[in-house]
């Protein structure tokens, strides 16, 4: 069975420059490689995720678009896993998309990644990088600080790396055994859980688990900081150019979306009071 640990990081500024390089190179990557798709396709063509990948390393050092202002291939500076594995994700994309298809159920085609619109992330392979206690080692940028070491013992499948308002974690997918899986039963009884709003689940024999209260709050705190961003903006335009405020209040905002997406993220999962986590960020 698997199981993914998210942790959260403590990236120095040098680690966060590469996170976001190595981020756009993974969405840029993927863009070039729907947009193949969906040319050879239109074509009467049969793409395929190991064709378009070959394709694109017999280009990517040598064609304009993945040369930077001297001529030099960026992507060097960019592990290759960071611009491998949007292939393998398109490739699972598109069998997802005519699984439900042919199983009559909605299906949405893969789409384009649009910065500032989609999720930042990136991967990495097992066999590139290594865990000592709270540090993990990553590729081209050495030592990365965690906030705890990894809880599951098993063996390590790979991790992601990826950007939740302006925080950085990393998800370690661990194989483990069916021992640790499952939480052993401590009784005998059977009960029925019902999901709902006012309680996040209604257990048969009457307790109730609460949802989290700290939502709306979240969300209200997001509703003041973005009016108060605006206004500033608005005010600096009035002045034709950026206030030291405005920058700082710009600067600031993405610090009030982490919350509403841990809280939501918590009451997606749920879990049963006896085996909760202390931090609700594993899945």
């Amino acid at each position: 069975m698997q199981r993914t640990h998210t942790i959260a990081l403590c990236p120095t500024p040098e680690q966060v420059d590469y996170f976001k390089r190595a981020c756009g190179t993974a969405r840029r990557v993927w863009n070039w490689a729907l947009n193949e798709w969906n040319k050879q396709y239109a074509a009467g063509g049969k793409p395929n995720a190991m064709a378009l990948n070959k394709q694109f390393n017999a280009i990517k050092y040598t064609d304009p678009q993945w040369l930077d202002e001297n001529g030099r291939p960026w992507l060097r500076d960019i592990h290759r896993d960071a611009h491998a594995q949007p292939f393998a994700h398109l490739a699972k994309a598109w069998e997802r998309f005519f699984t439900d298809l042919k199983a009559g159920k909605e299906a949405h085609a893969p789409r384009f990644k649009k910065k500032g619109r989609c999720r930042d992330s990136f991967y990495v392979a097992n066999d590139k990088f290594r865990l000592d206690g709270k540090t993990i080692r990553l590729p081209k940028i050495g030592d990365v600080a965690m906030t705890e070491e990894l809880r599951f013992k098993g063996k390590i499948l790979g991790a992601t790396v990826s950007r939740t308002a302006d925080r950085w974690f990393v998800a370690i997918q661990v194989e483990v055994h069916d021992a640790q899986f499952y939480r052993r039963r401590t009784a005998h009884d059977v009960n029925g859980i019902d999901l709902g709003i006012k309680a996040a689940a209604t257990i048969s024999n009457g307790e109730a688990i609460e949802a989290p209260k700290p939502l709306n709050a979240a969300l209200r705190r997001l509703k003041i900081r973005g009016r108060r961003l605006s206004r500033k903006l608005e005010a600096a335009k009035e002045m034709a150019g950026f206030g030291r405020r405005a920058c700082l209040a710009q600067r600031n905002a993405p610090a009030g979306l982490e919350q509403p997406a841990k809280v939501r993220c918590d009451i997606g999962k749920a879990p049963c009071p006896p085996c909760q986590s202390p931090s609700g960020r594993y899945s």
